[in-house]
């Protein structure tokens, strides 16, 4: 499967220039892409002060997160705030090439940067299968707790969609591939870049990593730009065959 990551300096607060970014963006994307993953609330930036307005603009990226997909024949995965009953979600969707949708709300909120105080956090992991593979998506501060990724042979991949900021660069990066060896797991995590609203750099650091650790693919600079390349199922499936330490692993149970 070929798979893209879409590096990017998210406009603040300004869901229409972001997703007339991205348009222009999928326009020169390999047709034969069947995977395009976009970073952590990729059409407002990380914003935790969410307000009830942001019904109609949470509406409107989610109906174009359909189009594209339908679009481009491939599926398309990234957060945003989505309000609902009076409450907010940092919500992952995943749109499929015939335009079904699936989600995971962000179970892990950054109580150090107030997200706990305006928005719910989820409930349980959401495996998504695609073309041959199981995906279970996971949004920035989730890469930190790694029990709650543990896999069980339950997926094959790992996404992580994030702002995560520049000072803190050389722990994503560590931990992400961290999670591959552990998971014995494809990991495609992409993050944004450029300056938030709240002050804050990120300088991107998109990569995919194999199930051994090593990174595959990653961003160039801390520029927009656009991370590909494949992973395969049969590849992954050899090792976890030769190498089975998950049969291994702890019992255990969450709490969720």
């Amino acid at each position: 499967m070929k798979v893209a990551l879409i590096q990017y300096d998210i406009a603040w607060l300004d869901a229409e220039k972001n997703r007339h970014y991205l348009n222009e963006v999928f326009k020169n994307l390999d047709s034969d892409i069947q995977l395009i993953l976009l970073p952590e609330m990729f059409d407002t930036g990380f914003c935790t002060a969410p307000h009830v307005g942001m019904t109609q603009t949470s509406a409107e990226t989610i109906q174009w997160l359909q189009l594209k997909a339908v679009e481009n024949n491939a599926c398309i995965g990234g957060s945003i705030i989505v309000p609902e009953e009076g409450r907010f979600y940092n919500r992952f969707f995943w749109a499929q090439p015939d335009g079904q949708l699936k989600t995971y709300d962000k179970r892990h909120l950054f109580s150090i940067g107030n997200e706990h105080l305006n928005y719910a956090p989820g409930k349980q992991k959401s495996i998504m299968s695609f073309s041959g593979f199981r995906f279970l998506p996971q949004i920035c501060y989730d890469l930190r707790f790694p029990v709650f990724s543990r896999c069980r042979n339950d997926y094959d991949v790992l996404i992580y969609v994030a702002n995560w900021p520049a000072p803190r660069a050389d722990v994503w990066c560590k931990l992400l591939m961290a999670r591959a060896i552990e998971n014995q797991c494809y990991v495609l995590a992409v993050n944004r870049t450029g300056i938030d609203g709240n002050g804050i750099v990120h300088q991107g650091n998109s990569m995919i990593i194999d199930f051994k650790g090593n990174v595959m693919a990653e961003a160039q600079s801390e520029n927009n730009e656009v991370v590909m390349s494949e992973i395969f199922i049969e590849n992954l499936s050899d090792f976890r065959t030769k190498f089975p330490s998950w049969k291994d692993s702890d019992s255990f149970s969450l709490d969720l």
